[in-house]
């Protein structure tokens, strides 16, 4: 997948690098999809403890 099909399928070019950066320093695809995971529970928490 080029950079140009990423952002053609939605990805916004940041995320892609971020991705990118993780797999070069040996993070495995689990292993980000725990932390996006993980991050996307809090931020869902925090937003329904300020009552948004």
């Amino acid at each position: 997948m080029t950079k140009t099909d990423s952002l053609i399928n939605g990805m916004d070019a940041e995320w892609f690098a971020l991705i990118v950066e993780a797999k070069e320093i040996g993070l495995s695809k689990e292993t980000i999809l725990d932390f996006l995971h993980q991050n996307e529970i809090s931020d869902i928490l925090v937003k329904n403890r300020q009552g948004t």
